[in-house]
């Protein structure tokens, strides 16, 4: 059981030091993040990807409903999180968080 925690602190260390480090936690590049976080934002609210949700939602409801191979609960949670990819900008923008 020793080895076990004291394994476990040997991975842990690297990471603390890493993310105590501003230069080492690379917060010197936050555009770079802010930039491809960006990026994926516009990718997952453009037109194609709306259509291909779209398409995924009639293929799941297809698939629940009329062919009963796909759980309810399953599609339910694909429909819940194509909601929140669609709301995330709004649900940032009532917590205060957008600009």
């Amino acid at each position: 059981m020793k080895s076990q925690k004291t394994g476990f602190f040997k991975r842990l260390l690297p990471l603390l030091v890493m993310s105590l480090s501003p230069s080492l936690a690379l917060a010197d590049s936050s555009d770079m993040i802010s930039s491809v976080l960006d990026g994926l934002i516009s990718l997952l609210t453009s037109t194609p990807a709306r259509l291909m949700f779209v398409v995924a939602i009639i293929g799941v409801g297809y698939g629940t409903l009329a062919l009963g191979k796909i759980p309810k609960e399953k599609s339910v949670a694909i429909i819940v999180g194509i909601g929140i990819v669609f709301s995330a900008s709004y649900i940032a923008q009532k917590m205060g968080l957008g600009a």
